[in-house]
């Protein structure tokens, strides 16, 4: 017996609230960009955000990816630590790069690069 025969009717649908529900912060929605010059005058852009896989929908996604683009090319492309509701960590890696990357602290590559994106915050 099913439960809307046993009480007599059927059971009504609850209600779709998910418009009501306010939007939570995260990288599913911002993506932080910065734009900065390289020593070298180089004019480069470093991205922290969800990976945007093809091959996995978008609210399935959880790997958020540090990227570096120097012009058009990609320089280096991470998979980091954080979770895609960690923004104001993203934020502060995004920071902490772009700080690095002007001063020639860091050097614009993947291995340079790594340590920040495997790091806590």
């Amino acid at each position: 017996m099913t439960r809307s025969a046993a009480t007599g009717g059927s059971i009504p649908e609850p209600p779709d609230v998910s418009s009501t529900l306010p939007a939570s912060v995260s990288l599913r929605r911002n993506t932080i960009e910065h734009e900065l010059t390289l020593p070298d005058g180089q004019t480069a852009q470093v991205r922290v955000g969800m990976a945007h896989d093809g091959y996995i929908p978008a609210r399935e996604e959880e790997t958020v990816v540090l990227e570096l683009r120097i012009g058009r090319h990609v320089a280096a492309a991470l998979n980091t630590v954080l979770d895609p509701a960690q923004e104001e960590a993203a934020t502060e890696l995004a920071r902490e790069v772009v700080e690095g990357l002007a001063s020639g602290r860091i050097e614009p590559t993947a291995a340079a690069l790594e340590q920040y994106a495997d790091r806590l915050r």
